[in-house]
């Protein structure tokens, strides 16, 4: 099968409403629980799906991640944001827009160390739902 591929390059990301121009990278965990469902015999019968659940981390600059702070205040962290991740690659035609809808920003550690030309910082999240390729 030949597909288009894609790269970090191709992506924007948007945190409620406002692109994220120096985010660094983004990951999303998603999915149902699953548990064995038994009766008679030493075999599962079934599997149950329960509790979809969705979470992942978000990394960007330090600089980006101040703006937050400027725009939401200290109370980031209380806000619900949806997140708009886009991606295409370059000169091809498939376009994919995967959202992240009702996301909360997690704790954050930050820190610079001696000879640190900038900070990166990973923000966890946990969010209600994904919709892919909207």
């Amino acid at each position: 099968m030949n597909s288009e591929q894609y790269s970090y390059n191709d992506i924007s990301i948007a945190l409620g409403g406002k692109v994220l121009n120096q985010a660094t990278g983004i990951e999303v965990e998603f999915g149902y629980e699953h548990e064995t469902i038994r009766g008679k015999g030493g075999k599962a019968q079934a599997i149950n799906q329960k509790n979809h659940e969705v979470s992942g981390t978000i990394s960007m600059l330090q600089s980006e991640f101040e703006a937050i702070i400027n725009s939401y205040g200290e109370n980031y962290q209380k806000k619900y944001f949806n997140v708009v991740w886009h991606f295409s690659p370059d000169g091809g035609i498939e376009h994919r827009t995967h959202l992240i809808k009702g996301m909360k920003l997690g704790k954050v550690k930050m820190g610079l160390k001696q000879g640190d030309a900038f900070m990166t910082i990973d923000v966890p999240f946990m969010a209600l739902d994904i919709k892919l390729n909207q």
